[in-house]
């Protein structure tokens, strides 16, 4: 993630601007960070992946198999 030149060749791999990811780093993407983190902290968001099924946070891959219960018990599983 810190590696910018790793980051901007991936970007251009896949067919997109790195100057413009480039700039993009340097100017907005901090506030736009910063941004995320304070909406997660709102949402009580603590770790990834997190999963809200029937107002009840569920986080971390260990506590998919739980979100699967809860939506069975729901009649909600796809």
């Amino acid at each position: 993630m810190e590696n910018r030149d790793a980051i901007s060749a991936i970007v251009a791999e896949v067919g997109l601007d790195s100057a413009e990811f480039v700039r993009y780093a340097d100017t907005e993407a901090h506030a736009d960070l910063e941004a995320c983190f304070a909406e997660a902290d709102r949402d009580k968001v603590f770790g990834v992946p997190t999963f809200i099924v029937g107002g009840e946070p569920f986080w971390g891959e260990d506590r998919i198999e739980w979100v699967i219960r809860k939506l069975d018990a729901q009649g909600l599983r796809r």
